[in-house]
């Protein structure tokens, strides 16, 4: 029998086998030097509501492939988020100091959610690093970002 898969928009009621496919990504060594052990099982649990919430904003598109085969079973996911700036097409002219302040109370707000047991130096160096990567690759070209979840607290 072949196997049959489909890619749909998803649903709230596909929050939790979002959260548990993501949640398992979560189990790398780079995770654990980041993170320490994490339990995917309490992960995806406390993913799930923050996944419902986004699939609530108009800016987010969650997408699931469904192995019809297998009682049309969640099986991957991807999640894009159109920049609000360019959604709306205003772009607010910063100087470079306000950019960077205001990148700066946006780091320090994120690494504030993070775990107390977290290794919060590294992620925040990785996350900087990702986001200058990101800058020098697409200049200021209209981009799409992926995975970009509230960082849960079980």
């Amino acid at each position: 029998m072949a196997t049959t898969y489909t890619v749909s928009k998803a649903s709230p009621s596909d929050a939790h086998a979002i959260a548990s496919i993501f949640a398992h990504s979560w189990t790398s060594p780079f995770t654990r030097l980041q993170f320490g052990h994490v339990d995917p099982s309490a992960l995806a649990h406390a993913m799930a509501p923050g996944i419902v919430s986004q699939m609530q904003n108009p800016l987010v598109d969650f997408r699931v492939i469904r192995d019809l085969s297998d009682s049309e079973e969640v099986i991957a996911a991807a999640q894009w988020k159109l920049p609000e700036e360019d959604a709306i097409g205003e772009e607010d002219e910063e100087t470079l100091e306000e950019k960077e302040e205001r990148r700066q109370f946006e780091d320090d707000a994120y690494r504030n959610k993070l775990p107390d047991d977290s290794n919060k130096d590294l992620i925040m160096e990785f996350t900087v690093g990702l986001r200058g990567l990101r800058e020098r690759t697409l200049g200021g070209r209209r981009h799409y970002r992926m995975f970009e979840f509230p960082l849960y607290s079980p």
